[in-house]
């Protein structure tokens, strides 16, 4: 590479990413090194270029000691390049996962205040930075003193940066954004950084590898962001110091979901660190103010500010429908594939994080890959799809018992041993295969509800095992007598029609009709409608059992996923088919069940324990006496292949709802 604008020598390239290059050269004029950021601009969002000279801007107007500077803008050759200030250290990112507990408390805090700081000094010249992430602050010398990088998202806070924000953009990192820039009903304001604050600050002195919301894919994490409560940060962090009480309720007050709930700026928020620092309790009314030198650079920010306000509301009018509904989707296939890290391709000598203080337990995090797959998280993107699974457990299939084989038989040839249950009225006997699988049930429909049940047969089966996640094995044997669990998921007609309830009312990713499934419905709300109706939620067990119908393989139908029997990532979220779909229009499994893979995840009645198949009884397990969550089953159109699996085993508490969890019921029979 020649001189750079007659200017700048090339001496090697130090970063690239989708969004551009980073240079290390030496400006000939002050024999300095600089950095340079090339811009990618083709195959871009129409407004790149302006993104690109306002992130000069905001970078050049604002002076301040933890901001990287900006010292230059030049186009040459249809490229866009910032030269910026050449900063050495390490990320914040780097610091947590790669040396965890290396400093101490006190340095941990005088981190927080400067990132704090810089934050509370964009804000209040009316910037919202919007990306606000530990892989964005730099640790600089032997002092670790903090620079923020990366202000080419950032936006002035005004009425341009709302209308931006209602074409559905969705704009940032995932697991550090805040409740307002995943739900375009919600408005934008300045303390939107403060959220993302909360997370970068709780993952740092909790020292876990991820944000707290991070839920390893972009929907769950998403979830997590708009749904999942956190609990206090003392719960999980490893120190005795006092000051963890103060700084924990400062975290908890940035972590609100609603905005007005939440500390009103970061400007606040630094003066609620500060006395943390010093030990007293935080108060938002002894206002620390900031140096003048430094509010009259804000005040000036700001008058710059609005004249970029005004320019680029007249450059925002001209947007089309079109093309924001086209942003919207090149965002979403951006963050899908590049914000995903499989926590279970960290390196084995980094432990994962141990999420203590969540609402919603994801329980793939700790799934050990082959060693040949082991990588940098910061490096590689989630494969599409795993390698298939070969070896499988070869005696992990059902065993239904010489009797009640017979007993099925006489019945398909007299059809007149038909057993009758309280509050159900039989239906038929139905002959259903898959998978190399065949069995003739009998079908019931339910008085109350009106919803058609199998007979399960009574049988045995091998539980759990494969090569899947720490929480599925050991496979173990379970011996199950039989039951009737109901052919498809609870529809929102039959929720209303016995709760006279609709949760699902204006939420997102949803579509109301009486055969779509039933959403938005915690364990506690199903408990309830099986209470009114005289059913229960199955068993892990039976619906492990119920859904393998025989296979042994990954799925009822075979190892490979096949969209012909579940609605999952590809065929929904991919598709643009975001919500839960109506029950039964894919094909059913050996038993004659709909949707067991797929649609919704499924709510178990058993209490969550990692461990539990170590110590499971034989004979109809039902799980452990007590736990924190409870277990959910399936998979959901929100999920990719993998978590679809029949031995996949998901957790949340039980006032957890949302857009891809349900329920199918079941009942005892004599």
């Amino acid at each position: 590479m020649n001189l750079l604008n007659n200017r700048y020598k090339f001496q090697k390239t130090i970063g690239q990413g989708g969004m551009g290059k980073v240079y290390l050269v030496t400006d000939t004029h002050s024999n300095e090194l600089v950095v340079i950021k090339e811009c990618f601009t083709e195959g871009k969002a129409a407004n790149i270029v302006e993104r690109i000279k306002r992130e000069y801007q905001f970078m050049k107007e604002i002076n301040h000691p933890n901001l990287v500077s900006a010292y230059d803008f030049f186009q040459q050759e249809q490229r866009y390049f910032i030269v910026m200030e050449f900063v050495e250290g390490i990320t914040l990112q780097n610091l947590i996962r790669n040396h965890p507990r290396s400093i101490d408390f006190e340095k941990q805090l005088h981190i927080a205040q400067k990132i704090c700081g810089v934050v509370a000094m964009l804000n209040e010249s009316g910037i919202i930075h919007r990306d606000l992430k530990p892989a964005n602050i730099i640790l600089q010398g032997n002092d670790l003193e903090p620079k923020l990088l990366d202000l080419g998202i950032a936006k002035t806070i005004n009425d341009e940066l709302a209308t931006i924000t209602k074409t559905g953009a969705i704009v940032g990192t995932p697991q550090y954004m805040s409740p307002e820039q995943i739900n375009s009903r919600m408005t934008i304001g300045k303390n939107t950084d403060v959220f993302a604050l909360g997370a970068m600050l709780y993952q740092f002195f909790s020292w876990q590898n991820n944000s707290p919301f991070y839920g390893g894919r972009v929907v769950s994490t998403m979830d997590r962001v708009l749904n999942m409560e956190i609990l206090p940060l003392t719960s999980c962090a490893n120190t005795t110091d006092k000051r963890m009480v103060l700084l924990s309720e400062v975290l908890s007050q940035a972590l609100q979901k609603n905005p007005q709930q939440r500390i009103q700026s970061a400007l606040e928020m630094w003066n609620m660190l500060i006395d943390c620092a010093t030990g007293r309790k935080v108060s938002t009314s002894d206002t620390v103010v900031m140096d003048s030198a430094i509010n009259q650079k804000m005040l000036d920010a700001k008058v710059h500010a609005t004249k970029m306000t005004t320019q680029q509301k007249t450059s925002t009018k001209k947007n089309t429908l079109f093309t924001r509904l086209m942003y919207l989707i090149v965002m979403l296939f951006v963050l899908t594939l590049g914000m995903i890290i499989p926590l279970g391709k960290l390196n084995k000598n980094i432990s994962p994080p141990t999420i203590k203080n969540d609402r919603f337990v994801q329980l793939d995090e700790k799934f050990p890959r082959n060693k040949s797959q082991q990588v940098d998280t910061e490096k590689q993107h989630i494969q599409d799809e795993l390698d298939e699974q070969d070896e499988l457990d070869e005696q992990n299939e059902i065993e239904l018992d010489e009797q009640n084989e017979n007993e099925l038989e006489l019945d398909k040839q007299n059809g007149q041993n038909e057993k009758t249950y309280l509050g159900f009225t039989y239906l038929d006997t139905q002959t259903y295969t898959c998978n190399g699988n065949t069995y003739t049930v009998k079908e019931y429909r339910h008085n109350h509800t009106r919803m058609e049940f199998v007979l399960i047969p009574k049988g045995s089966f091998i539980m759990g095992g494969g090569d899947g996640y720490e929480a599925e094995k050991p496979a173990h044997r379970v011996v199950l007598d039989s039951f009737l669990i109901s052919k498809t998921q609870v529809t929102q007609g039959v929720w209303q029609k016995v709760m006279d309830t609709s949760p699902w009312k204006d939420q997102q990713f949803v579509k109301e009709g009486r055969d779509y499934v039933a959403t938005y419905v915690s364990w506690n709300n199903a408990i309830e409608f099986c209470k009114r109706v005289g059913l229960e939620l199955p068993t892990e067990a039976q619906w492990e059992y119920a859904c393998r119908s025989g296979s042994s393989d990954n799925y009822y139908w075979g190892n490979n996923m096949d969209g012909d029997y579940a609605w999952y990532y590809m065929n929904t979220w991919k598709k643009g088919n975001r919500y839960a779909h109506q029950v039964a229009q894919k094909k059913p499994n050996a038993f004659g069940l709909y949707d067991m893979s797929g649609n919704v995840r499924e709510w178990c009645n058993d209490w969550y324990s990692k461990d539990y198949y170590n110590y499971s009884p034989v004979k109809n397990p039902k799980g452990p006496s007590s736990g924190v969550y409870r277990i959910d089953r399936g998979g959901s159109w929100g999920n990719k292949y993998f978590d679809c699996r029949s031995r996949y085993r998901n957790a949340c508490v039980p006032d957890y709802s949302n857009f891809h969890v349900g329920f199918r019921v079941c009942a005892k029979v004599n």
